[in-house]
């Protein structure tokens, strides 16, 4: 009923790359910026500022609810072009945890659907690589290599197998599409120790076990493919890209 633009924030120096809403806090979002910062706005306020990137915020992505020293946190990871991603808390300044990737971070997935701990990283080595926020210092798992850079990530849920459908999409003008199951047991599991502890463990065993049940590639694209969207109450998939094409899959 009313089209006008109803908030205008002076945010950012440079191109403002990415958003990432907030979904407990109502006109909450992060945003990223090509001037190596993040941001946190309630409402029209800037409340935090995020900064430690050493180049342009590419992605970012957020979650409420995840349990962090024994409180419910509102998180944000955001991947830059300096090859590392970073999960900010909004109680401080400095960053809580740090990834590190082979190639620039460009696209950033964290679906508490399927496991609040559970963030999935796309480079530009065509690399997919999912991390668990505890255990940060290596990947639990990759997907195979695609041939491009990774554009878009999206995720669902699939509670019947303790799951999740992955899209990934590609400048190879390509979208995988990955189901895999992923396997929890976390109580004889010890997190306190820092990676030297880690790596020296006998037992380097993650808390889950993410096995790829079956995978499909979907080449209807004939262009770099930069978006991908579920629409959770009927599992359809969405794609869109440089071809100046949105595609509707019905899995």
């Amino acid at each position: 009923r009313n089209l006008a633009c109803q908030k205008s924030f002076a945010a950012h120096e440079k191109v403002v790359s990415c958003l990432a809403a907030c979904k407990s806090q109502s006109m909450s979002f992060f945003s990223g910026s090509y001037d190596s910062s993040v941001k946190f706005w309630n409402a029209d306020r800037l409340i935090r500022k995020f900064q430690g990137h050493q180049a342009p915020v590419g992605c970012i992505a957020s979650c409420d609810g995840v349990r962090l020293s024994s409180a419910s946190v509102t998180l944000c990871v955001s991947g830059g072009f300096d090859k590392c991603a970073y999960v900010w808390d909004l109680r401080a300044s400095e960053p809580a945890i740090s990834l590190s990737a082979d190639a620039n971070i460009n696209s950033l997935d964290w679906n508490s659907d399927i496991c609040e701990n559970i963030i999935t990283t796309g480079d530009g080595d065509g690399q997919t690589s999912v991390y668990d926020i505890r255990l940060p210092f290596q990947p639990l798992f990759k997907f195979q290599k695609s041939k491009g850079s990774i554009g878009c990530i999206a995720s669902l849920g699939r509670n019947a197998d303790s799951g999740a459908r992955y899209a990934i999409g590609s400048d190879d003008m390509s979208c995988a599409l990955i189901d895999s199951k992923i396997s929890t047991s976390f109580d004889d599991q010890d997190f306190s120790k820092n990676e030297e502890e880690y790596m020296l463990a006998d037992d380097l065993s993650s808390p889950y076990v993410v096995e790829t049940i079956n995978e499909c590639i979907l080449e209807d694209h004939v262009d770099y493919i930069r978006a991908l969207a579920w629409n959770k109450s009927n599992g359809n998939l969405l794609s869109a890209g440089w071809d100046g094409r949105i595609m509707c899959y019905k899995l």
